[in-house]
């Protein structure tokens, strides 16, 4: 089947691959695209994690926050990612009983190791960059299937963040005509998608509103030897110093205005250390500590809600997803300030908060092979829509 074939083919047989900047394992969500008017155009057929052994995530989150790195690194582990990548695919697969032979595309986000949305002086110039590694290409020959990847340097290209991305399948999913709602995304990094009711794609704002799980992790596995604070166990024993949250609110990026983005180049180990030196002075234990940094994730989401969107209009409701949805003390702090609005998971709203990230590069996948725009310049900053996405063919 040529590329050309392929792209008008409807229904599509479609995985989408996540990795996140917790890099801790693959999300793999096999969805059902389909082009034909009044059809529902994504049904979600099944999902699966595949976690990353200790050592992978360990070197992964090495080279993600050293400024140096050995080329030789990064250039072999562009490839190993790819070969757990192209696994996923197989897994998922046969997990869900489907041949890959069966499959029409594959959408890979990748595992981003650098997000430089800010210019950088480079030889005279002022450059803004972002690198996703887990070659596409390699995936598409390990699989036979037509894999496109590294979505987001076009935006980029354009004078984009290159992020967020999710919001253009946020606003396919849970816009609506009777209500305005706000899609929070708690992965290491939180993001919020505002939708007022019956909006247009021009009238979505989004952007990172600062650390989601990433500082939690960190915290975990620094001060607890734990590769996450499963279920909010460890943030349920301390107890929160608000001043502490009042201080670090003070962060210049919560300031700036959207459209903005931000990654582990400012909320890494250096500064998770920052703030326990601050933690230790005042005198707080290990677990008021992790209570601590929960409620900042909850707390920098509400006040740039605040400051950001709530002069826009309200929402009526917040649609939660990502794995901090599975953090019962994170909930229940952002409940406490959005008491005027329902608070919910995405999967009481019909889609898997682990899925949703993977969709979405599945999506963005066929729109690449459409010809179609995959960003929202509204929520990433780039001059002009455009599509996103290197297609690289299959057996």
């Amino acid at each position: 089947m040529t590329l050309i074939e392929l792209a008008q083919k409807t229904p599509k047989l479609v995985v989408g691959l996540m990795s996140g900047t917790s890099a801790d394992g693959i999300d793999a969500a096999l969805v059902r695209l389909s082009d034909h008017p009044g059809k529902r155009p994504i049904h979600l057929l099944g999902y699966a994690t595949f976690s990353h052994p200790p050592a992978l995530q360990e070197k992964i989150l090495q080279i993600a926050s050293n400024s140096m790195v050995a080329a030789n690194e990064v250039c072999g582990l562009n490839v190993l990612l790819a070969q757990e990548f192209s696994q996923a695919v197989f897994s998922l697969c046969e997990k869900l009983h489907v041949r890959i032979d069966e499959l029409d595309l594959i959408g890979s986000h990748g595992q981003t190791i650098r997000h430089l949305a800010e210019p950088m002086p480079l030889m005279g110039r002022k450059i803004i960059s972002t690198w996703q590694i887990g070659d596409p290409s390699t995936i598409a020959k390990l699989t036979g299937v037509t894999t496109v990847g590294d979505f987001r340097l076009a935006d980029m290209a354009l004078g984009g963040q290159g992020a967020p991305l999710v919001p253009i399948l946020d606003y396919v999913l849970f816009r609506s005509e009777q209500e305005s709602r706000l899609c929070l995304n708690i992965g290491g990094i939180s993001n919020v998608t505002f939708l007022p009711k019956g909006a247009s794609p021009e009238a979505v704002l989004a952007f990172d509103c600062g650390p989601g799980n990433m500082l939690i992790d960190a915290a975990a596995r620094q001060f607890f030897a734990q590769p996450f604070d499963q279920g909010g166990i460890l943030a349920a024993q301390g107890r929160v110093d608000e001043r502490l949250i009042r201080r670090w609110l003070q962060e210049p990026f919560y300031r700036k205005p959207p459209p903005k983005s931000t990654g582990r180049e400012l909320f890494n180990s250096q500064y998770l250390n920052r703030l326990k030196q601050e933690a230790d002075t005042r005198g707080l234990s290990a677990t008021d500590f992790m209570a601590t940094v929960t409620a900042l994730t909850a707390d920098a989401v509400f006040d740039q809600y605040q400051t950001f969107i709530r002069p826009k209009g309200d929402a009526q409701r917040i649609i939660v997803s990502g794995g901090g949805c599975r953090n019962p003390q994170l909930m229940q702090r952002l409940s406490g300030h959005f008491v005027a609005q329902r608070v919910q998971c995405s999967d009481e709203a019909g889609w898997p908060s682990e899925a949703k990230e993977a969709v979405c590069f599945a999506w963005l996948a066929n729109e690449a092979l459409r010809g179609r725009n995959g960003n929202l310049p509204s929520a990433t900053g780039a001059r002009r829509a455009t599509v996103l996405g290197k297609i690289c063919p299959g057996e």
